[in-house]
């Protein structure tokens, strides 16, 4: 009994420590590829875009950021119209300044070439902040479960060793 409640233990203190990595995942790649997937493909498409300058289907990341698109596109206009359409690639367009009320920013546009011989114009700025959300939606509930069930096995290994104490004493007789 003594090893099974040690053995619970180094489990649980290995399921905290897999909670702490899962935090820290934007600052270790090969945790983040393994918690949140599709961020790392998006990110690794964003890389490819930034410098190739096109994205195709073949390549990293292109099926992520295109669902991130399609979605985007689903949201502005009928289902019926987006679900007849695909993605043939995305090229990066030259940065460019616009002028709002109060200020002036620079936008590096996304032009996305579209099944039916259409030409759209993305904003780089949006693609990441959705790639972002990608990321942000998978980390923190992975360190919260998997260190509350590291929490959880530490505690079932204490229970097991206070139970196996409490039998092995021996009766008294007075």
């Amino acid at each position: 009994m003594k090893r099974l409640a040690i053995i619970l233990f180094i489990v649980g203190l290995l399921f905290e420590a897999a909670a702490f990595f899962g935090d820290q995942a934007a600052n270790i790649p090969f945790v983040m590829r393994l918690v949140a997937p599709e961020y790392s493909q998006a990110q690794q498409g964003i890389q490819m875009l930034s410098t190739k300058k096109t994205l195709k289907p073949e390549d990293a990341g292109f099926s992520v950021i295109s669902d991130i698109f399609l979605s985007t596109l689903r949201q502005e206009n009928a289902p019926s119209h987006v679900g007849m359409i695909s993605i043939q690639e995305f090229t990066h367009g030259g940065a460019r300044l616009e002028f709002g009320e109060n200020r002036a920013r620079e936008v590096i546009p996304i032009n996305v070439a579209l099944s039916n011989g259409q030409m759209l114009e993305w904003n780089f700025a949006s693609l990441r902040e959705e790639v972002d959300a990608l990321q942000n939606q998978n980390l923190f509930g992975y360190a919260v479960v998997v260190f509350f069930l590291g929490v959880v096995i530490q505690c079932c290994g204490f229970i097991v060793e206070h139970r196996k104490g409490r039998r092995a004493k021996p009766i008294e007789e007075p």
